[in-house]
């Protein structure tokens, strides 16, 4: 076959495929019922609720600390990130500091620690950096800290020439 025909033809058919799929009707989405509670009845009294056993209770709704600690523990986390972030490094207890908290139980303070480190840019957090590159089980905390490391080589390798 010609080209001059095979191309209109191909043309023409996405053309359809595109007027049917523009022009199809919609379908309503169908709508979520929830399912129907109980009436209260009257003859009820008092509604009590059926007490359950400790070992009835999902897992999960035991293992989840109040909401009053959760978010102690975020405003904890976030204060000392902030606090490492601020730390001078002119400060000798500041560079201990932010290597003591390289092993803070806490990923994300560990990681502001990482940071801070490369910030300092003092030659003995490299030690600690590599001890807490032997300590981590975490493969992106270990490549964060493998370049940190990384970094602060390169940039006492340019100072010294």
């Amino acid at each position: 076959m010609r080209l001059s025909i095979i191309i209109p033809a191909l043309i023409l058919g996405l053309a359809l495929i595109v007027g049917a799929m523009l022009f199809a009707p919609r379908r309503p989405p169908v709508p979520v019922v929830a399912p129907p509670q109980p009436p209260a009845t009257a003859t009820q009294p008092f509604a009590t609720s059926p007490v359950k056993h400790p070992s009835q209770e999902a897992p999960l709704q035991r293992s989840l600390p109040p909401k009053d600690e959760q978010e102690a523990q975020a405003e904890y986390r976030q204060s000392r990130i902030s606090e490492l972030y601020s730390l001078t490094t002119d400060n000798p207890d500041a560079v201990s500091e932010i290597m003591a908290s390289l092993g803070d139980p806490d990923p994300a303070i560990r990681r502001a620690a990482i940071d801070a480190c490369v910030q300092s840019k003092k030659a003995e957090t490299i030690p600690a950096l590599k001890d807490a590159l032997d300590q981590s089980t975490d493969l992106d905390e270990k490549v964060h800290i493998q370049k940190a490391i990384d970094f602060l080589n390169m940039a006492f390798q340019a100072t010294n020439r």
